[in-house]
């Protein structure tokens, strides 16, 4: 770890905490550095607001530069954060994360001392600074997240990798739903995926916030009859739901989904511990396959204002999961339940506007009755490497996906400049969000030289009436540069104007939420 690349690091937790919410009964930090020994900067405890904690690491963390000592540093954790004296709930369920950040070639092996740390109930993410194999990455964190950091690029591969580390752990506090699993216990279920099932339930109930007055859990077996494991007033701790999961044994007779739903509707209502006030879940697991009719059953549930998703263990994605959910972006398969995971956390979460892609990010629409107009103007020039094109247009789409596209709402047009700039499309020409996204794709990149005042001086026509532009009706007008920032011309100088940030308040003051 050299002195650089350790301020890359305390820039890197600066902007994760800076994105938590610090405080009494919601998110605890702590800080030790570990080279030789462990170096307590301070405990879970130690400070109870986000400006103590920036303050101390901005100001107060000095570089240590001694030996590296991975494993020893996890037992010192064990022993030192994770008690209740150092402030760490873990007795109250409360999840732990800890994020190891280190070069890559510890000089031990720390797999035992993060298996430990883990089965006290704390995840470990491997965040590796410097070149680095990602095999051995995963391999210094079990069961979690690894991530690589490579030394001498810029801070934004820290700002990407902080909104992963968010969405990964992100923990709803102070939530309320019913969640009900119904899980296909049929003989078509073999044993070795029914145990994949229940450790997906066993792990989706340590990402919310369960308790009689949070997130309530049940569960129900089916086959060619109904096992009632335990209604959603049962338990009220992840200890408890847990173990009884974990104790559920397989019926392994027909497929009855039919019946099961039909019995399932009833397993939301007050006199079995459900709160039908509150937003409700069904998740349905099953191969696909039921010897019953699921349509009419499954109608009557989504019709109680009860959100369906359905896991197909076969990968078989046969009209009778269609007919349960209602739509096909509910059915998920055995190889991204991760992403199932992530997406009802979200829904329970109340960011009904907020849904993770497919890579991981977040993608918010902040603002449902935004209007605005946006221009991105564009580097095309042969100084941006073919795959840095590509990147740009995946960001563009992301930020598309980020707003509601229509002839009332959100307005885009591009302009791509190298030497002479192009028009791809205005402001007006499209109105939805996938037709924008399609004319994105198609922008080939013109690969000439760099004449970004041209570029500046051509996008205001963008702006103008005659192509969309609707600063006259008081509508906001935004534009997005995009560029190397390198000029074959005299360097024309962008208004030295800093980026507009807002906190959350102002956001949803703005969206008049």
């Amino acid at each position: 770890m050299t002195p650089s690349t350790f301020e890359e690091v305390k820039r890197f937790i600066s902007q994760t905490v800076s994105q938590l919410d610090v405080g009494l009964n919601k998110y605890s930090i702590g800080l030790v550095q570990f080279s030789g020994i462990g170096q307590v900067e301070f405990l879970l405890n130690t400070y109870e607001n986000k400006e103590e904690v920036l303050d101390h690491i901005r100001h107060s963390v000095a570089f240590a530069g001694d030996s590296l000592q991975t494993e020893s540093a996890l037992e010192f954790l064990q022993e030192t954060f994770f008690m209740d004296g150092a402030g760490s709930r873990l007795s109250e369920g409360t999840p732990q994360v800890v994020v190891v950040i280190t070069p890559p070639g510890s000089r031990d092996n720390i797999m035992e001392a993060a298996w430990a740390l883990e089965e006290m109930g704390v995840k470990v993410v491997s965040v590796d600074v410097g070149s680095s194999d990602r095999e051995e990455a995963k391999a210094r964190a079990p069961s979690t997240k690894a991530y690589q950091i490579y030394e001498g690029e810029s801070e934004k591969r820290f700002v990407v990798l902080t909104y992963s580390f968010l969405l990964y752990f992100l923990v709803c506090k102070n939530l309320r739903a019913d969640i009900v699993f119904l899980v296909d216990s049929s003989k078509s279920i073999r044993p070795a995926e029914f145990q994949k099932v229940k450790d997906f339930m066993q792990s989706f109930v340590t990402k919310v916030d369960v308790g009689l007055d949070n997130v309530r859990i049940g569960l129900l077996q089916f086959s060619s009859e109904i096992r009632e494991e335990f209604q959603l007033d049962r338990y009220s701790t992840m200890t408890d739901l847990q173990r009884a999961i974990q104790e559920m044994q397989q019926i392994k007779t027909r497929t009855l989904t039919g019946k099961a739903l039909t019995f399932a509707a009833s397993y939301f209502d007050r006199y079995r511990g459900g709160r039908p006030e509150l937003k409700q879940y069904l998740i349905v697991i099953t191969d696909g396959k039921s010897q019953d009719p699921v349509k009419i059953p499954a109608r009557a549930i989504r019709d109680k204002g009860i959100t369906i998703y359905a896991i197909d263990m076969l990968k078989a994605n046969n009209s009778q999961l269609l007919e349960i959910v209602g739509t096909q972006d509910k059915v998920f398969f055995e190889n991204n339940l991760d992403f199932l995971e992530k997406h009802i956390r979200f829904e329970i979460c109340n960011l009904e506007n907020c849904k993770p892609s497919s890579r991981g990010r977040v993608l918010c629409r902040f603002c449902s009755n935004q209007v605005a107009d946006l221009v991105f103007l564009i580097d095309g020039s042969r100084s941006i490497s073919k795959s840095n094109f590509s990147v740009m247009k995946t960001f563009m789409k992301e930020i598309v996906d980020s707003f509601v596209i229509s002839k009332e709402k959100v307005h885009v047009g591009v302009v791509q400049y190298s030497q002479d700039p192009q028009k791809e499309f205005s402001l007006n020409d499209f109105y939805t969000n996938t037709t924008i996204k399609e004319q994105i794709d198609s922008i080939e990149q013109l690969r000439s030289s760099t004449f970004t005042g041209k570029g500046l001086r051509f996008v205001r026509s963008l702006f103008e009436p005659a192509n969309g532009g609707r600063n006259s009706q008081g509508v906001s007008q935004n534009l997005v540069v995009i560029t190397d920032g390198i000029h074959t011309a005299s360097k024309t100088e962008i208004t030295n104007v800093p980026p507009q940030t807002f906190t959350p308040d102002e956001i949803a003051a703005k969206c008049q939420l």
